[in-house]
């Protein structure tokens, strides 16, 4: 909850957001706690966890948040495409896959957000092409220092600026990406 605490502080005022995979609800829930003045999309594969999230979402009167159970390869395509001025996602994939995914829901002008884990500079290496193929500049990456009793904990976000109009041949089927 925490990591998805120190996200929902760098999103710009009024943001349209976008969290791909968002399993059980992080960081939307979080954000949408925390930013009432965000509106977040929720997607996930899976209708179990897009369930899940629309219950809570319900129960706690969350008027920002909508949940879709779609595959984001599929929402790339739609009517969504690069509507978004954030796109988040935590735990979904490597970093050269998740920008296929991510980056086609990114307008110009916006940003997509990773949260990622130990391997994390090493992924951004691997996902230089596809960064560059998909109309994205690496911005920044921040270490996000957590702390439990005597143990750090770091969760890196990387952070990519959307600069150019993602090619209309991606996001690709699932089985190319």
């Amino acid at each position: 909850y925490a990591d998805c605490a120190v996200l929902a502080k760098i999103l710009p005022s009024g943001a349209r957001v976008a969290d791909v995979g968002c399993g059980a609800g992080f960081p939307t829930l979080p954000i949408a706690i925390l930013r009432p003045d965000v509106k977040i999309l929720g997607i996930d594969s899976t209708a179990k966890r897009i369930n899940y999230v629309n219950t809570v979402k319900d129960s706690l009167e969350l008027g920002n948040v909508t949940a879709i159970a779609a595959r984001a390869e599929d929402v790339g395509k739609s009517e969504l495409r690069e509507g978004f001025d954030i796109v988040t996602a935590r735990a979904v994939a490597a970093m050269r896959v998740l920008c296929e995914l991510c980056l086609p829901l990114v307008k110009v002008g916006g940003q997509m957000i990773a949260m990622k884990g130990k391997n994390a500079e090493f992924e951004l290496s691997d996902a230089k092409k596809a960064i560059s193929i998909l109309g994205a500049k690496i911005n920044a990456t921040h270490m996000v220092r957590l702390f439990d009793d005597d143990e750090e904990i770091i969760h890196p976000l990387i952070i990519l600026d959307k600069k150019t109009k993602t090619p209309t041949a991606y996001p690709r089927p699932f089985a190319q990406i």
